[in-house]
């Protein structure tokens, strides 16, 4: 693994281009192109040869690249008048703080504004959650054009007046079968985020205990308690407090709910999606109903099947930006 204290950022050059070139491609296989259409990979490739990244250059558009060991590790590269139109860190780099110090750097260089700045970027699926990080919020749903995949976003400069009514929060949630982890993940997520999770279970316990015996006492209670919480949640995620909402999203009508507090809050956001086979989900039922005391009620295979039957995964459609987790 390339050690990050010997990385170094300099200005790209024409020189660079068939690294870039090579760099890009090979992360976009990984990361980027396989839930392109053919079409779209097509077009992606030839965007991105050496030629096309030296006339890039050419025109105005101004690259830094991190190079670790004589290897370029990573490419930050910005066209006017204030885009992020390339950031690519080698596989072995994820997680490790390059991409945030590239971004940072090419955004010092670039030229200044006669004032506050917002900057765009039409992000892959796959890097809106490190977008998010920057503080880039997504300002539209998945956009396809040519085959090609992207989340439009953008980043307000403090001073820009719009960005007040911004925040930096990200709302996280969850979706999966039953049995699939969603629980132990929601914590691990608000652990490793710093945010406030919140449970509906804990809620249905404290304050209606005993009453939920029957799918609508769940329905019905659950829909008083995000009632109530709603507001709350909008005003922590308005006041920069990202919250882990560990409640039902396996149907597109329970999702709307997370919409209403994503567009009310106008704040970042995140989907994890367990996706988990049916047979591992109901052996682990009954791992975690081996655990139960004698006499307690669990949930069968049969009742699994029934629940399932009304399970539905995230589409595209619904303009979320999805974080797939194959569980094994």
């Amino acid at each position: 693994m390339n050690d990050l204290r010997t990385v170094a950022i300099r200005a790209g050059e024409a020189a660079d281009a068939e690294s870039i070139s090579m760099l890009i491609l090979e992360l976009a296989e990984r990361f980027v192109l396989p839930e392109f259409s053919a079409e779209g990979r097509e077009r992606f490739s030839t965007a991105h040869t050496p030629a096309a990244i030296a006339a890039l250059m050419e025109s105005g558009y101004r690259y830094h690249v991190a190079e670790c060991g004589g290897e370029l590790v990573g490419v930050v590269g910005i066209c006017g008048p204030s885009h992020l139109y390339h950031l690519f860190v080698a596989a072995d780099m994820h997680g490790r703080g390059l991409g945030r110090r590239l971004w940072e750097v090419a955004r010092v260089d670039w030229p200044a504004s006669s004032g506050p700045r917002t900057w765009t970027v039409k992000a892959s699926r796959y890097a809106v959650p490190v977008y998010e990080r920057f503080g880039f919020v997504a300002t539209g749903p998945l956009q396809a054009k040519g085959g090609i995949l992207t989340v439009p976003m953008e980043l307000r400069e403090p001073g820009d007046e719009r960005a007040m009514t911004d925040n930096r929060a990200v709302l996280y949630f969850l979706c999966g079968k039953m049995a699939a982890g969603k629980s132990t993940h929601a914590q691990r997520l608000a652990a490793s985020r710093r945010a406030v999770l919140l449970v509906l279970d804990e809620f249905l316990a404290a304050l209606y205990p005993g009453q939920v015996q029957s799918v609508p006492d769940f329905v019905e209670y659950s829909a008083r308690v995000k009632q109530a919480l709603s507001p709350h949640i909008r005003a922590l995620l308005m006041r920069g407090v990202s919250v882990v909402l560990d409640f039902p999203g396996n149907t597109r009508t329970q999702r709307q709910w997370f919409r209403e507090l994503i567009d009310g809050a106008r704040t970042g956001h995140e989907l994890h999606f367990l996706d988990a086979a049916d047979e591992l989900c109901k052996r682990q039922l009954r791992e975690r109903s081996a655990a139960l005391p004698a006499g307690t009620a669990w949930t069968t295979d049969a009742e699994f099947d029934a629940i399932t039957a009304y399970f539905q995964a995230p589409s595209d459609d619904e303009g979320f930006n999805v974080v797939r987790h194959e569980c094994a």
